[in-house]
């Protein structure tokens, strides 16, 4: 028999919480195959109060595709399923240091399909996770840009800087550089919807397009991304873990002291 579950928006743009069910068990087909519905409707799941292992975890983001380890810790991960956003761990990554709304891995050509991370150890303030829908972002723009905005692909690429590779404890970009170019808005072929593909952290520019034109019209785009009706910022509880679509959600991490201590477990899905 199928395990009954509960959901409740986050957000009007983005985002539901699903109460009833404990990830450290067993999932049936009809399941996950309802999960996976409510996800490509609101490309976010909330599951609360959740005591799992990394395999648990690692077990569970298998039903929504292969598992992958491709940001290189300078330090050796745990396992191969599973990596830690951590400001004390050894072999802890991005645990400090500025993290503005971003899709991860656009300088790859298959940037990853979905992300999970855990609460392990969060800060009694601060350092929340804020989820940006760029779907809605798009619907919400002037036809004038979005009319500007067609045909229009950008270069992406692993550009850390030395300050940042040491924040994050990631290896460098001198050793490990992917650069890759995607449209600037893409269309989801299962929903006809669009998402758009720039970031603040990884986006060059925009190709065959002068320097300070292509950086004026990259500013335009990303003013947009700051309206709190499309977005959900999650304070974190420990137990809480987060699924969600990287291809159209964007996240930030929110300020935190840097001095508190604060682990959550990462697992990358393709």
């Amino acid at each position: 028999m199928p395990t009954e579950f509960d959901t409740y928006p986050l957000s009007a743009a983005v985002g539901t919480e699903i109460s009833g069910l404990d990830l450290s068990q067993p999932l049936d087909a009809k399941t996950i195959r309802q999960l996976k519905d409510v996800l490509q409707d609101r490309h976010l799941l909330l599951f609360r109060a959740q005591d799992l292992s990394p395999d648990q975890q690692a077990q569970f983001a298998r039903h929504f595709g292969d598992t992958s380890q491709r940001e290189l810790n300078k330090e050796s991960a745990e396992n191969d399923d599973n990596q830690y956003v951590s400001n004390v761990r050894a072999d802890g990554i991005f645990g400090k240091g500025e993290l503005d709304f971003h899709i991860d891995q656009l300088f790859l050509e298959d940037p990853l399909k979905a992300l999970i991370l855990y609460a392990v150890e969060i800060p009694a303030s601060g350092g929340g996770t804020k989820f940006l829908n760029t779907e809605s972002v798009y619907d919400a723009m002037p036809d004038s840009l979005k009319d500007r905005l067609r045909g229009l692909r950008c270069r992406h690429a692993r550009a850390y800087d030395k300050k940042t590779t040491a924040d994050w404890n990631v290896v460098d970009a001198e050793e490990e550089s992917p650069s890759w170019v995607h449209p600037l808005l893409r269309r989801n072929p299962s929903t006809g919807k669009t998402a758009i593909w720039v970031n603040k952290l990884t986006t060059i520019g925009i190709e065959d397009m002068e320097p300070n034109a292509s950086a004026t019209l990259i500013d335009e785009v990303r003013s947009h991304f700051y309206d709190e009706g499309l977005a959900y910022s999650h304070a974190w509880r420990s137990g809480d873990l987060i699924l969600w679509d990287n291809l159209v959600l964007q996240h930030a991490r929110l300020p935190f002291d840097e001095n508190s201590r604060r682990t959550l477990r990462r697992t990358a899905i393709l």
